[in-house]
């Protein structure tokens, strides 16, 4: 058996988006593999066929990061296949969709928007409905004739080249950079003109839309911002035929999805935000589209929808909900694991599948048949099928490397919490490990903190596992899977969850007492990394630390962070004008004078979720209490880099960690 090493980043498949066509006879996903030689990804659609329970290759350009069925026999797909289109698209603005038949033959480019596209379906021959990214800061351009829209596409881009001009807040978005004035509006394009019609206005951004099944009406969720981004969002119907966009008038309320039971009655995902902040547990309800009456569906629900299961093996996405043959379908995140289930128009909740692991995006037909992108105990993503309570697995693109590795099981373990809490966590023992033998100990933080951790893999623990380290990790309070209550810490940072992670270590080292208890070290990213700059300041337990795309200073995250303005005083329940002391004595940075453990700091410079300011605060304040500290800043990446980020990047990190811990544990 092959160890788990870093550099096997390259030999995993990566699963998301599976959908059917409209028969159910047919599923299309994407299947994505790391290209280290163009430091990026290659994606393609692959088909399975439900009938014969095969799974092949349907496109070869290495570049598709989305589709839509055309039919039950073509789809469509978004790419840039030629190089001179690849150099064109860094100076204007299209898209190029390509259309191919399910049973074979090249991929034909049929239709050019002369636009960036986002989410694109198909009206009819030559109609398509589609999100389509603005800027209210220059003139549209997408109906200009070519020689007038490259003269205005290179005035606006040599009077904007060496300044940003900033009036809203969002001012910058994780991922998409500087964001003032940047929408995303609703149009219908018409090949046949070649011409595209603006529906939604032009300061409204269009987040998501669904279509009926006939193809006559929409669900359109939009975001408003007039200077200040809203946190509620509202829905609108669009009437395709008649081009109108209709606002739904039912209160201010964050929605968090929308689709039609019917023609008459839409499911929508609500937070109503009422007692536990911005991270409440959505709701299911039902609206009647003739009479707009809301409904909840069951008034006491408190799931979790979506998974949370963290794994750093993923790329790309998928529903989570799916409305069909008059259920609602939807992953749930059930303490470790997420699971499906199922709720009729009555409230009746069925479970389909509740076995250790996370379904991360998922399908049905019109068999009520499901097939799902999911990951088993110690597994990585393969493509499974659903049906009358049988679960079967239909692909094996990863098997080959799992039976090849070595790869370590995680052992489950439960400490006490706050009050009749259970504190849920995991151990994995070293690679050939023997019993009297010691060996040193990593402590792993997961993000959110609404999230958890799961029995799933994940790479860089099995990585240090393999190097002969016990890498254990919990879900303390703040954690997702177990309802609002549990996930609620607001004002609360650094207390109970610091107390849970303390005392789920005093845990582990009490069960597994070959670990060495002066070779302890630290680790996680966003809160996992917030709550690693606080442990440093609070103990000295730990003999290293590697701090990733940290908060240290709530006051600082305020005014930074792409969600600080909202996020920050949510969580520490105060605001910088009514209590500064609450947010400084929740702030790491203010207990930075008292760390003695060597921390390594991985931070982005284009991370914008936990700017970059954040890792350089804590850093420059153990250098000067003579504290060993190392910062490794990543240029040209987002919060995301060890998901994804480049693969050289990713690499570049996990060593620097790796070396890190080697240099201090052993």
């Amino acid at each position: 058996m092959e160890k788990v090493q870093i550099e096997d980043l390259k030999n995993i498949h990566f699963l998301s988006n599976p959908e059917f066509n409209d028969s159910g006879d047919w599923l299309a996903f994407i299947k994505t593999r790391v290209d280290m030689e163009e430091n990026g990804y290659q994606s393609d659609i692959y088909l399975h066929d439900v009938k014969a329970g095969e799974s092949w290759r349907l496109t070869a350009s290495d570049e598709v990061s989305n589709f839509t069925w055309d039919g039950n026999d073509h789809l469509i797909f978004s790419a840039l296949r030629k190089q001179k289109d690849k150099d064109k698209a860094k100076k204007e603005d299209f898209t190029h969709l390509y259309r191919i038949y399910t049973k074979g033959g090249e991929a034909e480019k049929f239709v050019t928007i002369p636009a960036k596209t986002g989410q694109i379906e198909v009206l009819d021959d030559h109609h398509y409905l589609f999100t389509m990214r603005t800027d209210l800061n220059g003139k549209d351009l997408y109906n200009l004739k070519d020689e007038a829209k490259k003269k205005k596409e290179l005035e606006r881009r040599e009077a904007e080249a060496d300044f940003e001009v900033l009036e809203e807040i969002p001012f910058w978005h994780n991922g998409g950079g500087f964001a003032s004035g940047k929408r995303s509006r609703l149009c219908i394009y018409d090949s046949k003109s070649d011409k595209i019609n603006a529906i939604s206005k032009k300061k409204t951004s269009v987040q998501h839309f669904e279509l009926n099944e006939s193809k006559t009406k929409a669900l359109v969720l939009m975001d408003k911002n007039k200077g200040v981004s809203a946190l509620e969002s509202e829905l609108a119907i669009l009437d395709v035929a008649t081009r109108k966009l209709i606002k739904v008038d039912i209160g201010k309320r964050r929605f968090y999805d929308a689709q039609f039971l019917d023609d008459d009655t839409a499911f929508l995902l609500i937070n109503e935000n009422k007692k536990y902040g911005l991270n409440e547990n959505p709701k299911f309800y039902l609206l009647d589209l003739n009479s707009l009456e809301l409904t909840a569906i069951v008034e006491d629900l408190d799931l979790s929808i979506g998974s949370s299961v963290n794994s750093d093996m993923r790329y790309g996405g998928g529903q989570s909900v799916v409305v069909k043959n008059d259920w609602i379908y939807f992953v749930q995140t059930d303490d470790t694991n997420s699971v499906l289930k199922r709720m009729n128009r009555e409230g009746t909740i069925e479970t389909l599948m509740d076995e250790p692991g996370s379904v991360d995006a998922f399908d049905v037909n019109n068999k009520d048949e499901l097939i799902f992108v999911g990951m088993e105990t110690s597994g990585l993503q393969e493509l499974y099928s659903l049906m009358n309570n049988t679960k079967k697995v239909l692909t094996q693109f990863n098997q080959e490397y799992l039976d090849n590795h070595s790869v370590i099981q995680p052992e489950p373990l439960q400490s006490k919490g706050e009050g009749d809490d259970v504190i849920n966590g995991f151990v994995l023992k070293p690679l050939d490990y023997k019993e009297g033998t010691k060996y040193p100990g990593l402590l792993v933080i997961h993000g959110g903190p609404k999230t958890v951790y799961g029995s799933v893999f994940y790479h860089e623990m099995q990585v240090w596992a393999n190097l002969g380290y016990f890498v254990f990790f919990c879900n303390p309070k703040g954690s997702d899977g177990k309802g609002n209550e549990f996930a609620d810490i607001r004002g609360r940072y650094g207390s109970v969850d610091y107390d849970n992670i303390m005392n789920f270590t005093d845990k582990v080292l009490e069960t597994y007492p070959d670990i060495d208890q002066d070779r302890l070290g630290v680790t996680g990213g966003s809160y996992g990394g917030f709550m690693t700059n606080w442990i440093i300041g609070h103990t000295d337990r730990f003999k290293c630390a590697a701090s990733q795309r940290s908060i240290s200073n709530w006051m600082s995250f305020f005014g930074n962070s792409d969600i600080g303005y909202f996020f920050g005083p949510n969580e520490n329940d105060a605001w910088p004008w009514t209590n500064a002391e609450k947010m400084w004595d929740l702030s790491p940075l203010k207990y930075a004078d008292q760390c003695t453990t060597p921390t390594l700091f991985i931070h982005s410079d284009k991370d914008y979720r936990c700017w970059i300011p954040e890792a350089y605060q804590m850093f420059t304040a153990l250098k000067l209490h003579d504290c060993e500290s190392r910062m490794v800043v990543f240029h040209d990446e987002t919060h995301e880099l060890s998901r994804a980020g480049k693969p050289k990047g990713r690499i570049r990190r996990l060593t620097e960690m790796t070396n890190w811990f080697e240099k201090y544990l052993k």
